[in-house]
C-alpha cells in the first residue's frame, strides 16, 4: 500500500449524517473521502471513474436507486472494491440480504465516530490481507 490516503465514496442523502462520516473518517488524516447524496450520482462518478475509490460506504435507504440496487451496480463496475452498507435498520433479512449481495461490512445508524473508523479499518484491513494471499 502506498503512503498516500485510502479514497473513500460515501453516500447518504442525509446532509448531517454526510457531513459526520466525512468529518470523523478525514479526522484522523488517513482517509480522503468524496461524498454524494444520492446514489445515481455515486454511480454516475464510479462509472466514469472507475478505479478512484478504495473503499465505497451507502446507506441503504436512498431516495431513487436504493443502497441495494447501487451495491449491485457498483459490484458490476469494481468488483473488488469493499463496499460499507450503512443503515438505520439491523433487522437480520435486512443483513442477510445486503451480505449475500457481497457487502464488506455493515454500520449501524445511530453510530459512533470510534465505531465507524474500528469498521473501515478492519474492512480495509481484510481487503489487503486478502490481495496478497
Amino acid at each position: 500500500m502506498s503512503l498516500s490516503k485510502i479514497k473513500i465514496l460515501v453516500v447518504d442523502d442525509e446532509p448531517l449524517t454526510l457531513e459526520l462520516m466525512k468529518h470523523s473518517l478525514e479526522a484522523c488524516g488517513k482517509f480522503s473521502v468524496t461524498t454524494r447524496t444520492r446514489c445515481h450520482e455515486a454511480l454516475k462518478l464510479l462509472t466514469r471513474f472507475p478505479d478512484s475509490f478504495d473503499i465505497i460506504l451507502s446507506d441503504w435507504n436512498v431516495p431513487g436507486l436504493s443502497g441495494l440496487d447501487f451495491l449491485r451496480r457498483a459490484r458490476e463496475i469494481s468488483p473488488e472494491v469493499p463496499f460499507i452498507m450503512v443503515t438505520g435498520n439491523s433487522d437480520k433479512t435486512h443483513v442477510v440480504e445486503a451480505i449475500s449481495e457481497g457487502i464488506s461490512g455493515y454500520v449501524v445508524k445511530p453510530f459512533r465516530q470510534q465505531g465507524l473508523l474500528e469498521k473501515v479499518g478492519d474492512v480495509w484491513c481484510r481487503h489487503q490481507f486478502s490481495e496478497k494471499i
